[in-house]
């Protein structure tokens, strides 16, 4: 257990802000083993990288919006919503309830630029095969890792659902032990166009809701895995955990980007692991290698 603590406080891009709590969790995480073991991640700049050659990545939302067959001015409408409210979403001094209208907002002007918008499911998949999603180094080992140990894993996204599955299966990821809540798109039954998106939308700060609400089935087969694993690059992200049933060890690691040093206090009480600027599963992967073995890595 000191070797695992120690290890990861040596690390330049870990930050921990209470080492004797996460000792006591590490200590219920090796004696539950893969057998008491959940996880649960975000998905867009949590599972991929936010950033790679010092260009940033591409979301869920901007592979969407690259797809051919969106109407003559839709990107460029977009992109006015991005800048408009994005910085809303990791403004340092704003708090997470003065965050949230806007982002309810921001979601309600997008899902009306896509009504009627003619793309087809087929369209759409082609594109996402076709563009280049960059996950972190390292997600893919560590899912077929948890598949090898029957470790069950939410993909909690308030991305574009569709565009999360599809880049999943692309890269062998979309497991039988993996399940994705997140924004499905709506097609019209009759004319095949885009209608919105399917039921209330998940933001980055309703999380929480959505788990307990719409999710309780999930996480009530789940009653007997009450140890967690929690990743995501958010405040909101923080909340994704409030669905599961008993929790008796929770570690929730939080990838910080943009405004690290205002944001960085905020993120040390959200979350107990905050990783700085790390474009890796590194980290992860060194728990787990303690959680559940290093045989399944092999």
């Amino acid at each position: 257990m000191a070797e695992l603590l120690e290890a990861l406080i040596k690390m330049p891009q870990v930050r921990i802000k209470n080492p004797d709590y996460m000792r006591s969790v590490f200590e219920e995480f090796i004696d539950g083993n893969s057998q008491k073991l959940q996880v649960i991640s975000d998905f867009d700049q949590t599972l991929t990288k936010d950033h790679e050659d010092g260009e940033r990545c591409l979301t869920t939302f901007g592979i969407f919006h690259s797809t051919p067959q969106l109407p003559d001015g839709y990107c460029a409408q977009s992109e006015v919503l991005y800048h408009k409210y994005h910085p809303m979403e990791v403004h340092p001094d704003l708090s997470v309830e003065e965050k949230t209208p806007y982002m309810v907002q921001w979601y309600k002007d997008s899902e009306q630029l896509l009504f009627g918008a003619d793309v087809s499911k087929e369209n759409l998949k082609n594109h996402i095969y076709s563009s280049k999603t960059i996950f972190r180094d390292g997600s893919k080992d560590i899912f077929d890792a948890l598949k090898k140990a029957g470790v069950p894993v939410l993909v909690f996204s308030a991305g574009v659902g569709d565009v999360v599955r599809h880049a999943l299966e692309k890269h062998q990821m979309l497991l039988d032990n993996v399940r994705i809540i997140s924004n499905f798109l709506n097609w019209d039954s009759e004319s095949g166009k885009l209608a919105g998106f399917q039921g209330d939308m998940i933001h980055v700060f309703n999380k929480n809701q959505r788990a307990v609400a719409a999710h309780e089935e999930y996480f009530s087969l789940l009653a007997n895995r009450p140890n967690v694993i929690l990743m995501g690059d958010n405040e909101g992200d923080a909340a994704m955990g409030h669905g599961v049933q008993n929790p008796k060890a929770m570690i929730k690691i939080g990838f910080l980007y943009h405004h690290a040093n205002e944001r960085l206090e905020k993120f040390m009480d959200m979350f107990d692991i905050v990783l700085i600027d790390d474009q890796t599963m590194d980290v992860p992967k060194y728990i787990l290698n303690y959680v559940i073995g290093k045989e399944n890595f092999n």
